[in-house]
C-alpha cells in the first residue's frame, strides 16, 4: 500500500480522485489554505485527516509520496522538503519559480536519490492526449516528412483568473511557466528534439491597470532540431476558449489543431488531400498520468516524464521568461 498526502484541492482534486481509485494507494491526508475545503475534501474522499498547514504533516504518520498541486510559489519550498525526506514527488508545473530554485531542486535531488531512488514528476498531461500521441507517431514515423515549422500557442481564454485569485498579486506569476510551458514540452515531446529559443517578447496589454503584475503575453522563437523552428506563445488574453492550438508543418505533410477539429493536409494546391482526425479533444483528465507514477513507485514501469527532463524544460521555460521580462522592461 501507497500512503499518499495531497497539497492543494484545486487541481488537486482531480489527483486526490485518481488516487482514490487506485487499490494500492492509502490518501494519508489532504491539505488545503482553506480549512472548509480540506475538511469537506477529507470527508468526501473519505480521508482521515486534513491540514491547512502542509509543514504539520509529520504528525500524522510516515507517508511514502506526495501530490502537490499548491500555489505555483510553493512548489519549489514543498519539493525540496520532500525530496530531503525520501518522498516521491508528483508536482503540477511548474516546478519552480526563478533559476535559483531549480539549481537548489537539481542539487537536492541529486544528493538524495544516491540513496533512495526517488521518483519527481510533473503533470505535463497533453501527452496523454490520443490527438497528440496520434501526432507523435506519425511525426517520428516520417509521414509528415521533415518537420521545419512549427506554431504552439497556448490561448488561455481565462482572463478572470488574472485579475482576481491568486495570480493577480504574485510577482512570480509567469505566463509561460505557468501555462506556456505545457506547449513548450508538447512540441519537445511530439520531436524528440529540443528547443534552443534565440528570442522573446512580452506584452501587457489585456491585463493593464488591473493588480496582474507580470505580463499576460509572451511569444518566443527559436530553433527545435536541427533545422526546425518553433514559434511559442503564451496568451493569456485571448478572446477564445480555454485551448490548445497547434500548427506542424512538415515537407510531407501538415497538421493544424484549432478550436475544434484537428486536421492533416498533404500535397499543394490543387490536390490536397484533407484528413480529419475527430478524436475527442481535450480528452486526458488531470489524473491520467498518475497510474505510471504508482508504477514507477512500486518497481514495475519507468516513469513516463522523469525528473531530468522536468528539470530540462523547466530551465528552457526560465530561459524564455527571462529574456522576455529584459525585453519588456
Amino acid at each position: 500500500m501507497i500512503k499518499f498526502g495531497v497539497i492543494g484541492l484545486g487541481v488537486g482534486e482531480r489527483h486526490l480522485r485518481q488516487l482514490s481509485r487506485s487499490s494500492n494507494v492509502e490518501v494519508k491526508w489532504v491539505c488545503d489554505l482553506d480549512e472548509a475545503k480540506a475538511r469537506i475534501k477529507a470527508k468526501e474522499y473519505r480521508v482521515d485527516n486534513f491540514l491547512v498547514d502542509w509543514r504539520q504533516h509529520s504528525q500524522l504518520g510516515d507517508i511514502d509520496a506526495v501530490v502537490i498541486a499548491s500555489y505555483d510559489r510553493d512548489h519549489s519550498e514543498q519539493v525540496v522538503a520532500f525530496i530531503e525526506m525520501g518522498i516521491h514527488v508528483f508536482v503540477e508545473k511548474p516546478l519552480c519559480t526563478s533559476q535559483e530554485e531549480l539549481l537548489t531542486i537539481r542539487e537536492v535531488y541529486k544528493r538524495c536519490s544516491r540513496y533512495k531512488p526517488l521518483c519527481v514528476s510533473t503533470n505535463f498531461i497533453l501527452r496523454k492526449e490520443a490527438r497528440f500521441k496520434e501526432l507523435q507517431t506519425l511525426v517520428q514515423s516520417g509521414q509528415l516528412g521533415e518537420v521545419y515549422s512549427i506554431e504552439a500557442s497556448y490561448d488561455y481564454g481565462r482572463l478572470h483568473k488574472l485579475r482576481s485569485g491568486w495570480r493577480s498579486n504574485d510577482a512570480s506569476y509567469s505566463v509561460m511557466n505557468g501555462g506556456g510551458i505545457h506547449m513548450l514540452d508538447l512540441c519537445q515531446f511530439i520531436t524528440s528534439s529540443e528547443f534552443h529559443p534565440k528570442f522573446a517578447l512580452a506584452s501587457k496589454v489585456v491585463t493593464e491597470g488591473s493588480s496582474f503584475i507580470g505580463p499576460d503575453f509572451i511569444s518566443t522563437m527559436g530553433r527545435i532540431g536541427r533545422r526546425g523552428i518553433l514559434k511559442l506563445t503564451a496568451n493569456f488574453g485571448s478572446q477564445t476558449p480555454h485551448f490548445h492550438q497547434l500548427k506542424v508543418y512538415g515537407t510531407k505533410g501538415s497538421f493544424i489543431n484549432n478550436c475544434g477539429d484537428g486536421v492533416y493536409y498533404y500535397g499543394h494546391e490543387p490536390e490536397v488531400v484533407k484528413v480529419v482526425d475527430q478524436t475527442p479533444f481535450p480528452a486526458a483528465d488531470k489524473g491520467d498520468l498518475l497510474p505510471n507514477f504508482l508504477s514507477a513507485i512500486e518497481g514495475h514501469d519507468q516513469l513516463e516524464i522523469g525528473f531530468e527532463e522536468i528539470a530540462s524544460v523547466m530551465e528552457t521555460s526560465l530561459a524564455i521568461d527571462k529574456m522576455a521580462l529584459a525585453e519588456l522592461l
